[in-house]
């Protein structure tokens, strides 16, 4: 879909978080040609700060990317933002069965959603193990699973106020689909899915951001 097709709203809060990242911070994006531009996808990043939802939704050319919100964002300012860019809202705590249903019907109609694959925001801004959610859409679907690693965000506010612009690295990894395997159970296949999303995440990562999965991916980066 060309960017001149989109909704008003939706060009203009993207254009405002790329124009935001692009003055405020020194952005080293690399790997945002591997996404796939048609076909369901799943951008599946590490989650630390607020901050990895628009740098995804303000770097990466997909059109139309699918943001996923908290329940608590509608109704408020922040929510009305938000409803610019037809989002879809979860409820925290619970399996959200309609925000669920909802995100397997849009990416069966081929759009990008981008997801937290932890399932939650990490404290500490190391990976934290991760849930089945995202590898159960994609087994549902047949949709891409596009891993992405963000780091450098959780400094942002502080460096700015020395006046100083952070460095931010995002990198996108090669996609891949979480499929079925003769002889193997629904739930080992869920599994194994989580565990390459993960891994995938923690190899692009600098190794003092891997958490629960440091002493399964080691060395130095990949991208």
């Amino acid at each position: 879909m060309a960017e001149t097709k989109l909704p008003l709203g939706y060009r203009v809060v993207r254009s405002l978080f790329r124009a935001t990242f692009r003055v405020l911070a020194d952005v080293d994006a690399r790997g945002l040609e591997r996404v796939p531009m048609e076909g369901g996808a799943l951008l599946a990043a590490n989650h630390m700060t607020f901050l990895e939802g628009p740098l995804v939704f303000g770097l990466v050319a997909r059109h139309p990317l699918t943001a996923l919100a908290k329940q608590e964002f509608q109704g408020t300012l922040a929510g009305r933002v938000v409803d610019l860019v037809n989002p879809i809202y979860v409820a925290r705590g619970e399996v959200d069965r309609k925000a669920l249903k909802e995100m397997m019907q849009r990416l069966k109609e081929g759009a990008a959603i981008g997801i937290a694959p932890e399932g939650t925001r990490s404290k500490t801004g190391k990976l934290m193990e991760g849930k089945e959610g995202a590898a159960y859409l994609a087994f549902q679907t047949g949709a891409w699973v596009v891993p992405v690693a963000v780091w450098g965000q959780e400094q942002m506010l502080a460096q700015l106020k020395r006046f100083r612009r952070p460095k931010i690295h995002l990198r996108v990894g090669e996609p891949f689909r979480i499929e079925s395997e003769p002889g193997k159970a629904r739930g080992e296949i869920l599994a194994a899915g989580t565990e390459r999303i993960m891994h995938a995440i923690a190899r692009m990562l600098p190794p003092e951001y891997r958490g629960a999965y440091a002493d399964e991916v080691q060395g130095p980066p990949q991208w």
